[in-house]
C-alpha cells in the first residue's frame, strides 16, 4: 500500500507478502489521518 505513511509501509508491506490483505478504512474518529486493515485470507474447505 503505496499510500500509507513511511513507517507504515514495511508492516504492509509484510502483511502483503504474508497473504493478508491490506485496505484503508475511513474514519473520522480519533487523530489518525487513516486506519488500515490487515485481514488474513480465509481458509478453503476445514
Amino acid at each position: 500500500m503505496e499510500d500509507a505513511c513511511p513507517h507504515l509501509q514495511p508492516l504492509c508491506a509484510q502483511a502483503l507478502q504474508a497473504g493478508c490483505t491490506v485496505r484503508r478504512v475511513p474514519c473520522d474518529w480519533l487523530q489518525a489521518r487513516c486506519v488500515l486493515e490487515v485481514a488474513q485470507p480465509l481458509r478453503a474447505g476445514r
